[in-house]
């Protein structure tokens, strides 16, 4: 009787450690092996986010994953490393393009040290009223993990 309740507790520990070793959905059938690019859009302009912190998972084919962690500073040192800037006009729309759309996401401007929460509507972010230099932060979720991106903007 022992033997046997020693086999299905090891079966048992088996099958739950399989289970939980499997990789999430994919994301259209590719496992991203890193966060995907940000591009912003204002009119005709466009630039890459700046990307910070992120946890991420890369699930490799034979059952193992490895787990990632990077870390940054705040979006308003962050944005030191943005190649160029954007201008735009105030009340601008402001599109944000992921590579690849990730399960959610949520936009804050950085105001000293405090995030303040953005609406966004299919992507699109408006930019506000006020005059001069505004830093966003993005912070996405895909099935591998998650990222935060900045970038910045002057309203002019």
């Amino acid at each position: 009787m022992r033997k046997i309740f020693g086999v299905l507790l090891l079966l048992t520990i088996f099958l739950v450690a399989c289970a939980q070793s499997k990789p999430p959905v994919s994301n259209n059938g590719i496992f991203l092996k890193e966060p995907p690019e940000l591009t912003v859009i204002a009119g005709n302009k466009s630039i890459a986010a700046v990307r910070g912190t992120y946890n991420w998972v890369i699930y490799s084919g034979n059952g193992t994953r490895t787990n990632i962690h990077a870390d940054s500073g705040p979006p308003s040192k962050l944005i030191k490393f943005q190649k160029e800037p954007l201008n735009v006009k105030p009340e601008s729309s402001i599109v944000l393009d992921f590579r690849i759309k990730p399960n959610d996401y949520k936009v804050n401007i950085w105001e000293g040290n405090k995030p303040i929460i953005q609406q966004v509507n299919n992507g699109i972010i408006i930019a506000p009223r006020q005059k001069g230099l505004v830093v966003y932060e993005v912070q996405a979720t895909w099935n591998e993990g998650d990222a935060c991106y900045a970038f910045s903007v002057n309203v002019d």
